[in-house]
């Protein structure tokens, strides 16, 4: 096998691999509970925050590949996400003074 034939292999198996990942978070966003998972690891990763670690680079990755792959999943997400705080925070209700 010559370089060059290397060279092309090593780009098709990449090609297809990023293909897989992002197949697989497109699933993801097609269920609650997977647009719940991952909105959980791109706040605790800091996405939106203004830090520069190295969490949030995983964040940033994450909501790239999301934004690639069904970005008008990623406002349902968010809406989601902000319904469900809403309710929570309904339910089970905190006074501000006792802190």
């Amino acid at each position: 096998m010559t370089p060059e034939d290397r060279k092309e292999k090593l780009e098709e198996r990449s090609k297809l691999l990023r293909e897989r990942e992002l197949n697989d978070i497109r699933k993801l966003l097609l269920i609650p509970e997977g647009r719940r998972l991952l909105w959980r690891v791109m706040s605790r990763a800091e996405t939106f925050l203004t830090t520069n670690t190295d969490k949030r680079e995983i964040g940033l990755m994450l909501f790239a590949d999301i934004m690639d792959t069904k970005p008008d999943l990623f406002i349902q997400m968010s809406n989601e996400n902000k319904s469900e705080q809403e309710s929570i925070q309904k339910q089970y209700p905190i006074d501000e003074e006792e802190f």
